[in-house]
């Protein structure tokens, strides 16, 4: 009899454990902007332009949040772009983007540190093939092939990513070293 109630009641905490196991999002791409951060992300479930302004309309009301826009891009995707405090994440303004019924694209945040995309996006990426070229740069973090492209390809992103948040400066010099080399291949090519 203790065996059955150890182990309904096991049972029980898995099951109350999984039920309330919330969901974390992460905004992919964030970077410094005056006293806080900025980032975009994409949004579906948006019925028309009316419910994007109310969406904007709460993200400026925010305290919190400096700044809001709303895009519709080309490929027909809903993008919102934020300035916002440090001290807010992508969980805060999912919760008001929810309130309008609408979510987050997964292709444009990370869902519990993993990162979505559509079978449209790896169709549209796979075409596109490259070999990685290291950046000799102090710091600037290394491509690791351990076998699962998506999942190397998601590190090395976020990796990177941080490093130009840590490194603006650094990273815009890099860019221009680069363009400059690009403009002296092209020159001699002439």
């Amino acid at each position: 009899m203790k065996k059955i109630t150890f182990t309904l009641g096991i049972i029980l905490l898995m099951t109350t454990i999984s039920i309330c196991q919330n969901d974390n999002y992460e905004f992919l791409r964030q970077r410094p902007s005056g006293e806080g951060l900025t980032t975009f992300f994409d949004v579906i479930g948006l019925e028309d332009e009316f419910v994007a302004e109310l969406i904007i309309s709460d993200l400026r009301q925010d305290q919190n949040i400096w700044r809001a826009d709303y895009f519709k891009l080309k490929n027909g995707k809903d993008r919102i772009h934020i300035f916002y405090d440090k001290s807010i994440d992508a969980n805060y303004v999912h919760a008001i983007i929810k309130s309008h019924d609408v979510d987050y694209d997964l292709s444009t945040v990370l869902l519990n540190g993993e990162l979505h995309r559509s079978e449209d996006d790896k169709m549209r990426l796979s075409k596109y093939t490259s070999t990685q070229t290291p950046v000799n740069k102090t710091g600037f973090p290394q491509y690791e092939n351990t076998g699962n492209k998506e999942q190397d390809d998601n590190i090395y992103r976020v990796k990177k990513d941080e490093w130009i948040s840590n490194n603006p400066e650094e990273y815009n010099n890099m860019i221009e070293e680069m363009q400059s080399n690009t403009q002296n291949v092209k020159e001699e090519e002439k």
